[in-house]
């Protein structure tokens, strides 16, 4: 491991890993609340939907039921009955979605990619993995996060003066968009898994590399969730994997910080 001799190597290693460690913390809550508001909002969508069943009788043999023809009105009335209880649980469903986002936000940009950064500046090893992190985690988040608002924007002011054309190439750019800042996000994530690599070749924990081989498996299992019926299920079982990577990273990142405090000289590879 070659370390920059112009800075001090050792001060700029612990301090990338003291960043590393914040904002994986981070993004672990980030990741419990946002696991939280996802289970709400499939509760309150099963409530709202519950009222389809009570007040639409199901037609058997081709045959509809007497009952149907006052069907419209029965939904109405069961669906204003639950309106305030999705109100009242809807706005902390929107205020815990937003505190993920936040979480997630500030604990890559103030503190997962200057913490890699650093690293970068304490030894030319980690270079790649931190440009792939400050590429994606930055400029594709940006981008993923500016896209979907600005262009929806666009698209409700074309459709106010209804300028169809102009909806269409909005929508467009808008997806354009969001695909290329799934792209950097993916470069970043790739960053993430080189890091992981370079940090257990460097330290030999073996946490770092199940971290990185559990950011492998999400990853590939990631793109599983389009797959018919089995979708959703894969997407739960690649979502399951990124949380324990973080786990298992946040505990490495913590060997690694005490045994770098504990020493004068930054470690060598073996």
């Amino acid at each position: 491991m070659s370390w920059n001799k112009d800075v001090s190597s050792k001060e700029l290693f612990l301090e990338g890993l003291k960043l590393l460690r914040k904002g994986v913390l981070l993004m672990i809550i980030a990741s419990v609340v946002g696991a939280l508001a996802v289970g709400l909002a499939l509760w309150l969508f099963v409530v709202w939907l519950t009222p389809l069943h009570v007040a639409i009788p199901t037609p058997q043999w081709g045959i509809v039921p007497p009952e149907a023809t006052k069907a419209p009105e029965k939904l109405l009335e069961e669906l204003l009955a639950q309106t305030p209880y999705v109100v009242a649980l809807g706005v902390p469903l929107l205020v815990m979605m937003l505190v993920a986002v936040a979480l997630a936000i500030v604990g890559l940009w103030a503190l997962f990619v200057p913490g890699a950064k650093k690293l970068g500046r304490a030894s030319a090893e980690f270079g790649t993995a931190s440009t792939l992190i400050w590429i994606g985690y930055f400029w594709g988040v940006l981008v993923l996060v500016v896209a979907p608002f600005a262009g929806l924007g666009c698209i409700i002011c074309f459709a106010l003066v209804q300028n169809v054309p102009a909806v269409l190439s909005a929508t467009v750019g808008t997806l354009i968009g969001v695909f290329v800042g799934a792209v950097l996000a993916l470069i970043g994530f790739i960053g993430s898994i080189v890091l992981a690599f370079k940090l257990y070749e460097l330290e030999r924990d073996s946490l770092y590399l199940a971290a990185a081989i559990s950011l492998i498996a999400s990853l590939v299992l990631s793109f599983g969730g389009l797959v018919p019926y089995a979708g959703p299920l894969i997407s739960i079982a690649a979502s399951a994997l990124g949380f324990i990577a973080l786990i298992l990273l946040y505990a490495a990142l913590g060997g690694s910080i005490a045994r770098a405090s504990s020493t004068t000289t930054p470690p060598a590879l073996s």
